[in-house]
């Protein structure tokens, strides 16, 4: 009897592991179909709109598919964008088979505008799968591609623009759009070095801003918290956030971050604390060089050595891992020195030279902010294309995040969530009639002898009664 148990026990989990499959293969089965499906729909719109237009060519085969893969096209400049490059320019495309030889890793792809077009034209044949190669060829894939290149840069931004006092831990007043907070000293001191210029080493890319190690840069939890809001929501920032199923780390089947990744969070970090109005690649007011600053920051974390290692272990355990123990501090991390002493403009390049060479330098002082604005050597080149003026007008504060309570003083802590904000009381109703004038009397009663107690009053009009406040003087 147990025996005939046990073989019926058997048989009851291999049906339904056979069903579990035979489910698993429809589905997929089905998905494929209903993908199908979509792009011929496509493609019979883009037949019919051409025969109305009475258009006497005949459409390509590469036409139709480019047509029917046009939101397949934009999915891939938006991944694109944040996961490598913020800017991808028109120009670059068509592209044709073979891609440039290149090293992605080296210094060399730095060296010139040239050889970094090269490196973008390289990482896209990595990038796009093999069987879309041809589509890079076509002369429309470009606009299409372009297209969710900017649009997924203006998410970004809402995105982050949108509980920006929870993630720096300012003052909510100072993202209201058309607030001056470029001016106010606590955003001016996390973007300004000691010499009150715009930097790339902004303060606001270090842990501690008044303390900045060399080994600690771009190892900092408000990062993380960018990051958190564009890729997982803004809800993933509360302490009791639950997971939800369609955000973009999840639709892009992103397990670890990329060069980009860190490279895109630190440059909105910047912008969203300057006076600019927009991320082009050159800032319309303060003359920030966003597109070179990105091109830096990627270069470091692709040629870093250890340090790029624990710089990618850091975010790859706050923002993938399924603990929330963060990297730990090496405890040989160098204090960047005192550079107030040297020349107005060698700032940057002496802390440029420190992490490449890894020198000890004094310790630095806290930066100073003056009422002066800030002044940078301003590129001679004109500022980029401006693709996201529409998004950068509706600043949308979100008041159910308090600022975050972030211990950076030491890395080895996790990166907490941003704390949920209690509810406000909601105000007593007020009283009428008689009730409201005897509560009146008892305060009044009670209201110590040196106050003059505010009591209501009833006023007589010729359409009836009024309520009306006085003050009664002793």
């Amino acid at each position: 009897m147990g025996m005939r148990r046990w073989c019926e026990s058997d048989m009851d989990v291999a049906r339904e592991a056979w069903e579990d499959n035979a489910l698993e293969i429809a589905q997929k089965l089905l998905f494929d179909m209903r993908g199908k499906y979509w792009e011929s729909l496509k493609k019979i719109a883009l037949l019919e709109a051409t025969v109305s237009k009475g258009w006497k060519t005949k459409l390509t085969k590469k036409d139709l598919a480019l047509a029917a893969k046009e939101d397949s096209i934009r999915n891939f400049g938006c991944k694109f964008s944040i996961t490598h490059c913020l800017w991808v320019e028109t120009s670059i495309f068509p592209l044709r088979e073979p891609p440039p030889r290149i090293d992605l890793s080296s210094k060399e792809r730095w060296l010139s505008p040239l050889s970094i077009q090269d490196g973008i034209k390289a990482e896209l044949f990595q990038f796009i799968p093999p069987a879309d190669h041809n589509m890079m060829a076509h002369k429309n894939f470009g606009s299409h591609f372009v297209k969710g290149v900017n649009n997924v840069r203006a998410k970004m931004l809402s995105d982050v623009k949108s509980c920006a006092a929870a993630i720096f831990g300012l003052d909510a007043k100072f993202f209201i759009r058309g607030y001056a907070w470029d001016t106010e000293p606590s955003c001016k001191s996390l973007l300004l070095n000691p010499q009150g210029q715009y930097t790339k080493f902004a303060p606001i890319l270090f842990p501690r801003p008044d303390h900045l190690l060399r080994d600690q840069f771009l190892k900092t939890a408000k990062l993380i918290y960018i990051l958190k809001a564009s890729l997982f929501g803004q809800s993933s920032l509360a302490a009791n956030a639950v997971p939800t199923q369609k955000t973009k780390a999840k639709i892009w089947e992103l397990r670890a971050v990329t060069p980009g990744l860190i490279a895109a969070a630190a440059i909105v970090a910047i912008f969203v604390l300057s006076s600019d109005k927009e991320l082009v690649e050159v800032g319309n007011k303060s003359r920030i060089p966003y597109k070179d600053y990105h091109n830096y920051y990627r270069q470091s974390l692709l040629t870093g050595g250890a340090w790029a290692d624990r710089v990618f272990t850091f975010f790859n355990n706050s923002l993938f891992s399924t603990s929330s123990a963060a990297t730990l501090l090496d405890s040989d991390s160098t204090l960047l020195g005192d550079l107030t002493s040297g020349p107005r403009d060698s700032w940057e390049e002496m802390f440029e030279h420190a992490m490449e060479t890894g020198a000890e330098l004094p310790e630095l002082n806290m930066i100073q902010t003056s009422s002066v604005g800030p002044v940078i050597k301003a590129s001679s080149s004109a500022p980029g294309p401006q693709s996201i003026s529409a998004a950068m007008q509706g600043l949308a504060l979100a008041e159910h995040l308090p600022p975050a309570a972030v211990n950076e003083d030491v890395e080895a802590e996790p990166v907490a969530p941003v704390a949920a904000q209690k509810p406000k009381p909601k105000p007593k109703p007020r009283r009428k009639g008689k009730a409201a004038a005897a509560d009146s009397n008892i305060s009044e009663d009670q209201a110590p002898a040196n106050v003059e107690p505010e009591v209501s009053s009833l006023v007589v009009s010729g359409s009836g009664v009024r309520r009306g406040q006085s003050k009664t003087t002793k």
